[in-house]
C-alpha cells in the first residue's frame, strides 16, 4: 500500500487486526493501524474498562522491571512479549542501566516483525521467534547466548501469560 508508513516491517497485513497491535493501541501506542484501532473500539464498547486494564498491566510491568533493576539485576528474557512498545521492559530497564540486556520471545509473526524495527539499532535487546511450550527453543537460541549470561541473575517476565494460566 502506498499510503502506509514507511516503518511497517516487510510482509506484515496491514488491512487485518492483529492482537498486539490492538493492545498497542488500547496502551495509545503508534505501532497499530486503523484496523487495529477499529478492533479495540469494538473492543472496548464491549469491556470499557479494557485501556484502562491495559495500562494497568503495563504500569505494574514498569513497576516491576523498575524494582528489579534496583535490586541489580540486568538482564530480563520477557517470553510472550508482544510489541515491545510504550514503555516497555528495554525501555525501563535501560533507563535504569544502559547496559541492560534485554531478549524479548514470541511466536507471533506480526509482532516479531513489529520489534525488530522497533529494536533496530539497540545492541543490548532483540526478539526471537519463541513460544513458551519449548522452553529449550528459548534457552538455546543464539540471541540468548549472546545476550542473557547464564552465571548473572535472570529475571523471566512471564507477566501475559500468567493471566492465562
Amino acid at each position: 500500500m502506498a499510503d502506509e508508513p514507511d516503518w511497517v516491517p516487510p510482509g506484515v497485513d496491514t488491512g487485518r487486526a492483529n492482537a498486539a497491535r490492538v493492545y498497542d493501541y488500547l496502551l495509545g501506542g503508534s505501532h497499530n493501524f486503523l484496523v487495529d484501532q477499529d478492533a479495540g473500539r469494538a473492543f472496548t464498547s464491549v469491556d470499557p474498562g479494557a485501556r484502562t486494564f491495559a495500562r494497568a498491566n503495563r504500569a505494574f510491568l514498569g513497576r516491576a522491571v523498575r524494582f528489579l533493576a534496583g535490586t541489580g539485576i540486568r538482564q530480563f528474557l520477557d517470553i510472550g512479549s508482544g510489541i515491545p512498545t510504550q514503555g516497555n521492559v528495554h525501555e525501563v530497564a535501560q533507563q535504569a542501566d544502559p547496559a541492560a540486556r534485554v531478549v524479548y520471545a514470541d511466536f507471533d509473526p506480526v509482532a516479531i516483525a513489529h520489534s525488530k524495527v522497533i529494536l533496530d539499532g539497540n545492541d543490548n535487546a532483540t526478539v526471537i521467534d519463541a513460544n513458551l511450550r519449548e522452553p529449550e527453543k528459548i534457552l538455546d537460541h543464539e540471541a540468548v547466548a549472546r545476550l542473557i549470561r547464564r552465571r548473572e541473575t535472570i529475571k523471566d517476565l512471564l507477566q501475559p501469560e500468567a493471566a492465562c494460566l
